[in-house]
């Protein structure tokens, strides 16, 4: 666990964590941040002689935040920092993984043409690939906007549920647009290298996606809850056809 600022116990702690940070030096040690989180990352600490409190909250699971901020917004001292930290460990070393299987297949098949040669597939790869394209940079459009994340907060802190544009056909859309840019991939290059890499990654981000919803519902509550009952999860088929149904009713209304 990081550790940062000057540390002279028992007077000065520091600051402890690094994507959910506590002050340990104005922190009052009144507990709500333990009572309040919904996925228990807080543990006490004992801070024997400090002169403010004689224990303070520690982030010890700090890698199981959704980013609710809820444990930011009720600390009375504003001891607590939250933000988004990207994928832990190993999952962040099978996103390098995936873009590289993007990239080495997209170019392989540009510059060496399919590797078993059927020309048709290439084609349909490369109709994948900016699909893919489009869906995948969704959270640089939508999120800064209409996702409203907090001052001074990165993109990935947004604070209302983003059910517009491309959010508004599938709840997932950089999801699916990792799993199409991987099976364009796939299809540009024919190589079977890149399905081997390819394939079980892809598997692995939709095997992770009721996890991501599970945060998702405990930061958004009943808000995502009604979001999920109206937009597909990555299903962009039926995404379009509930959004074109969407829109003729509107038009109905309006007349």
């Amino acid at each position: 666990m990081a550790v940062w600022g000057p540390v002279d116990p028992p007077a000065k702690l520091g600051i402890r964590g690094t994507y959910v940070a506590v002050d340990w030096d104005i922190c009052t040690g009144c507990g709500i941040c333990l009572k309040i989180c919904p996925k228990q990352l807080y543990d006490w600490v004992e801070t024997s002689d400090n002169p403010i409190s004689e224990k303070k909250a520690f982030p010890a699971r700090e890698s199981d935040c959704v980013q609710c901020y809820t444990c930011e917004t009720k600390c009375s001292v504003q001891a607590i920092r939250v933000t988004f930290g990207g994928p832990p460990g190993w999952e962040g070393a099978v996103v390098l993984l995936m873009l590289a299987q993007i990239i080495v297949g997209v170019i392989y098949g540009a510059l060496f043409g399919p590797y078993l040669g059927i020309e048709i597939l290439r084609y349909v790869g490369c109709m994948v690939l900016a699909g893919g394209l489009l869906f995948f940079v969704s959270i640089a459009i939508y999120f800064p906007k209409k996702g409203k994340p907090g001052k001074g907060k990165g993109l990935m802190d947004t604070t209302v549920v983003v059910d517009s544009g491309t959010y508004g056909i599938v709840r997932h859309p950089q999801i699916l647009g990792c799993m199409l840019l991987m099976s364009a991939s796939i299809l540009i290059s024919q190589h079977w290298l890149s399905a081997i890499i390819g394939i079980p990654i892809i598997v692995w981000l939709y095997t992770e996606l009721p996890k991501e919803e599970e945060g998702l519902t405990l930061k958004f509550g009943d808000a995502y809850k009604r979001y999920m009952q109206k937009v597909p999860r990555i299903n962009f088929v039926l995404g379009v056809i509930r959004l074109m149904q969407c829109r003729r009713r509107e038009v109905k209304v309006d007349r």
